[in-house]
């Protein structure tokens, strides 16, 4: 990250080191436990930008970020840069975290950088987070306006 801010939503050393003191447990290996760390960081930047930086929801979204063109720019690159890691994770973990906004923010700051696969993997991730804070219904309106706009149907 450049010196422009955004860096000041990542977690610290100090905070990563806690987290994996946390939560190790004995016969958990030490690259699962790193993984998740890692995955966990990631996830904690994107709460933290979206606590911050978040205003009014639009049609498609539940919210969008107030970013400058540099932030704007320097979020895209945070993003691409850990896109790989963020999607074999989730295809790993075999669930999807409950309530994280890094669905949100790929589908919506990277969608050209995505293959369909992402999409998808990123779009149901997205909609069972809607599912458990807003309901069935209104997940379901928002995955045909998400799909079309993904050029997934």
């Amino acid at each position: 990250m450049k010196n422009n801010g955004l860096g000041f939503y990542k977690s610290t050393k100090m905070e990563l080191l806690m987290l994996w003191l946390n939560n190790y447990e004995f016969g958990e290996s030490l690259i699962d436990i790193t993984e998740w760390v890692k995955f966990q960081s990631i996830d904690e930047f994107a709460q933290r930008l979206v606590m911050t930086k978040a205003h009014n929801q639009d049609e498609l979204f539940r919210f969008n970020l107030h970013l400058d063109d540099n932030e704007e720019n320097d979020l895209r690159d945070y993003l691409l840069k850990r896109k790989s890691f963020v999607v074999r994770h989730i295809l790993n973990r075999k669930s999807f975290s409950p309530n994280t906004h890094l669905y949100q923010l790929y589908l919506q700051y990277l969608p050209d950088q995505l293959n369909e696969v992402e999409k998808n993997i990123l779009l149901d991730g997205y909609l069972h987070m809607l599912v458990d804070l807003q309901g069935g219904i209104y997940a379901t309106e928002k995955r045909l306006s998400l799909e079309k706009k993904l050029n997934l149907r």
